[in-house]
């Protein structure tokens, strides 16, 4: 399987094919299984990117420490706190790559402090707010389940029992 990249003008033809069953060849078992979770958190067409990271620079770094997000392998069938934290890691890997705060990494909201408090941090470079992630990895388990037409509010729903505890994602899974 192939996959055309590039453009043309009337100048000169840049496109090219990729073969794409080369590259998948090329991932660890465990790399190929992270990737689905990395893409529905890092941006695809139902979820928002991470402002300032591109696909390339999120591959570089689940590619250099893959045992680091062994949890978004399960993304899907995981509990929810399990697959926030993981998700968290990622993003906190992002903004904090050589963790000089990785004390910090369990909560975003502490994050955004260190950073902007410690280093002269542009607003625009700050890790989304706990409350928002809580939102956007919500958002990328409806994409990663492939059920775009649930809303967020369904699957909240799914995530809260009638006493307000977790269930476990799986029950959500079988649900849909």
């Amino acid at each position: 399987m192939c996959f055309l990249t590039g453009s043309t003008n009337s100048l000169r033809d840049c496109r090219r094919y990729i073969p794409i069953h080369e590259l998948s060849k090329s991932l660890s078992p465990l790399l190929a299984n992270i990737l689905p979770a990395v893409h529905a958190l890092t941006g695809c067409d139902t979820t928002s990117a991470i402002f300032g990271f591109g696909k390339k620079t999120v591959f570089k770094l689940i590619r250099k420490f893959p045992s680091k997000f062994t949890n978004l392998q399960n993304f899907d069938t995981i509990d929810f706190s399990t697959s926030l934290s993981a998700s968290r890691e990622l993003i906190s890997s992002l903004y904090d790559p050589k963790d000089k705060f990785a004390s910090s990494h369990v909560d975003l909201n502490k994050l955004r402090v260190k950073l902007a408090t410690c280093k002269d941090t542009s607003l625009l470079r700050l890790p989304p707010s706990e409350p928002a992630f809580k939102e956007h990895v919500l958002r990328s388990i409806k994409r990663k389940f492939g059920c775009p037409h649930i809303s967020i509010t369904q699957i909240l729903c799914l995530l809260m029992n009638t006493d307000g505890k977790r269930v476990h994602m799986a029950r959500i899974q079988s649900t849909f």
